[in-house]
């Protein structure tokens, strides 16, 4: 298993994978994907009533105790986008993914928002809603990862232009090789 549990919580990762994965898509010109258990879909399907779900991951680290806040997402904008999107899109509702004190307060009053962990549910509940999604939008991060490797079709902002150098993708690219 890569990358080991140990080295995953001593946060001890070795990105140069992020270029064998690349050489592998070369070379077979696929890669395996992570796919959701049956459990997780008919959970969300519930949640769904018939409504396309878009999962993001709005990164707030302000609100936490956290220091990197360059991927931060302005929390304005997005309850802005929201309130639109709730207008002109009733078919869509927004699946708010990530740590409960990242979120703001204000997307509770949305009809089209549910935020995951304000109804108790779990990571591994929200990375299995996200590869259920219809869609993923966020800032680079775990849960942008997970969709990469999925079949779910994705949008990622707020890469670093840092990653490069970590082979994970060339900066400005619309998307990975794969």
């Amino acid at each position: 298993v890569y990358p080991s549990p140990f080295n995953y919580f001593c946060d001890n990762i070795d990105y140069s994978t992020h270029r064998l994965v690349n050489m592998t898509f070369n070379k077979l010109k696929k890669i395996p994907y992570f796919e959701s258990n049956h459990f997780m879909r008919e959970k969300l399907s519930k949640i769904k009533k018939g409504k396309k779900i878009i999962s993001i991951n709005i990164r707030n680290r302000s609100k936490s105790d956290q220091i990197d806040t360059v991927r931060d997402a302005n929390y304005d904008y997005w309850i802005k986008f929201f309130k639109i999107c709730g207008a002109k899109f009733p078919g869509i509702n927004f699946l708010i993914l990530g740590k409960y004190k990242e979120f703001d307060i204000n997307l509770l009053s949305l009809k089209n928002i549910i935020v995951a962990r304000y109804h108790d549910f779990s990571l591994i509940d929200e990375l299995q809603f996200l590869l259920s999604s219809d869609y993923f939008i966020g800032s680079s991060s775990g849960f942008a990862n997970l969709a990469i490797f999925s079949n779910i079709p994705y949008s990622i902002m707020s890469m670093k232009k840092e990653h490069e150098k970590d082979g994970l993708i060339k900066f400005g690219m619309k998307k990975y090789i794969f």
